[in-house]
């Protein structure tokens, strides 16, 4: 199972979204009998934060982000 998702790996703990993704892998490998779980957090939305109205903190890191991991 892979989940992505647009938040920091603090507050991916912090807000309990591990301890959920965790108890939902447990639960699919129960019904499917195998379940691994990949968690990708502070993902990237655009290919150029500048063309977008983005209300969310830290557009300098996401373009930054981009420039050095997309590049």
């Amino acid at each position: 199972m892979v989940a992505t998702m647009n938040v920091s790996d603090e507050i991916h703990v912090e807000r309990g979204f591990e301890d959920t993704l965790t108890s939902f892998a447990g639960i699919m490998g129960c019904t499917l009998g195998s379940c691994e779980l990949l968690t990708l957090t502070n993902t990237v939305q655009f290919d150029d934060y500048s063309k977008y109205v983005y209300l969310m903190p830290d557009k300098e890191e996401k373009s930054n982000r981009v420039e050095k991991n997309y590049a």
